[in-house]
């Protein structure tokens, strides 16, 4: 217990929620790398400053930054050395500009080319492991979608083949058009921005919003926390998930560490009022103590950092470790055996069952999928065991030291 003491400080509180979801899921998957290349805005934080003038000379100064990538704003959105870019684009009309303008999608042969490419497609997916292996579950879809299209008759098939090739090419007349349109620009101006790309920077009073793009993957808590402080010392009012989940955590933490004292201060009051005993308090409370100390000490040890879904089980922990203590210490109270020890007693067999009744109940839940609810079991499981350690090794051996003093 007292080598646990050195690691407790240790214990860490992660804040993100992200990671209390199925980290092989698709959708955790891709948030991860967006966010780790800093395209995902998740992480982003924003700044409300009052003109175009105090956001340019706000994002001059957070661009300076070791933990910002960059910063976006309206004039941001601007391309820069229009001059030269427009120069370039009139090199590229001059030699595409009669091409794309003669453009043809109905006479581009894609239709004669479209099944020696389906042909390709297939043999590739055959060659593709099966599930498991690497296969996803659009891979699957089109190899079914291409079984489905081979065991239809001659015509069925080319006339599905057919649709197939107005819905990959039914634009594509539009995007040529649109291209050759962006060769002739004339430059762009910040009047000529969208509105509804413009209306998430700016608003109708003239504010405006300064976008601060993280450096690091903040995926990782330091860095997320390095992210937060580095940009609020200089812009105090700077928001986003990043401090939302900051701020939230330090909420919880604060909320749960209230629970914690109120649930022992209530167990005490209910253990004097039952006991009449400061000394049977002490007792029933040392494998309580126990189990706390030691269970953060293996969190810290097995990298089970307390998150918004296990840190529920701390106050209940208490409640459901102390019964041990309580029928041990009452057994040797008004039923003591023969030579003093209360392993020998039917109590302490009835409590081995009991906690590991309930171990088996709640342990259950460190094999569900969701990661919080798997990081909720496995704490309730280590603080049962160590609370059972606790009411077998360390209290009767208080127990033994009292009776000798």
């Amino acid at each position: 217990m007292l080598l646990s003491l050195l690691l407790v400080p240790q214990l860490e509180f992660d804040g993100n929620p992200i990671r209390l979801r199925d980290p092989d899921s698709e959708s955790v998957r891709t948030l991860e790398d967006l966010a780790a290349d800093s395209d995902a805005p998740l992480f982003n934080l924003a700044v409300l400053v009052s003109d175009a003038a105090t956001a340019e000379a706000t994002a001059a100064r957070l661009t300076t930054l070791g933990t910002v990538e960059r910063t976006v704003t309206v004039a941001s959105l601007v391309p820069a050395d229009q001059e030269e870019k427009l120069l370039v684009l009139e090199d590229l009309d001059l030699v595409l500009g009669s091409t794309l303008s003669g453009f043809d999608a109905g006479t581009s042969g894609s239709s004669a080319l479209l099944p020696p490419a389906l042909a390709a497609l297939a043999a590739r997916i055959a060659a593709t492991p099966g599930p498991g292996g690497g296969s996803s579950k659009l891979v699957d879809e089109a190899a079914e979608w291409l079984e489905s299209l081979n065991a239809l008759p001659g015509d069925a098939r080319q006339a599905r083949t057919a649709l197939l090739d107005r819905d990959i090419g039914g634009n594509l007349r539009e995007q040529v058009a649109r291209l050759g349109r962006g060769l002739r620009t004339a430059g762009v101006a910040a009047s000529d921005l969208p509105v509804e790309l413009t209306e998430r920077w700016a608003n109708a009073a003239g504010q405006e919003l300064v976008e601060v793009v993280p450096k690091e993957n903040l995926n990782d808590a330091e860095a997320a926390a390095r992210f937060v402080a580095e940009v609020r010392s200089v812009e105090p009012r700077a928001t986003g998930l990043p401090v939302v989940y900051e701020e939230a955590s330090a909420t919880v933490t604060r909320a749960f560490v209230f629970a914690l004292i109120w649930a022992l201060a209530g167990v005490t009051v209910m253990l004097l009022f039952v006991m009449r005993s400061f000394r049977d308090v002490l007792l029933v409370l040392s494998p309580v103590a126990f189990a706390a100390v030691v269970t953060g000490a293996v969190c810290v040890l097995t990298g089970l950092p307390l998150n918004f879904a296990n840190i529920i089980a701390l106050p209940l922990l208490i409640g459901v470790c102390i019964d041990s203590g309580i029928h041990i210490v009452y057994r040797m109270r008004t039923e003591p055996p023969e030579g003093g020890d209360p392993l020998a007693t039917s109590t302490s067999r009835a409590v081995v069952a009991c906690a590991l009744t309930t171990i088996a109940s709640f342990g259950n839940l460190a094999f569900a999928s969701h990661n919080g609810m798997a990081s909720m079991g496995q704490l309730l499981t280590i603080g049962m065991l160590m609370s059972l350690v606790g009411a077998l090794a360390v209290l009767p051996a208080l127990m033994r030291l009292g009776r000798r003093a």
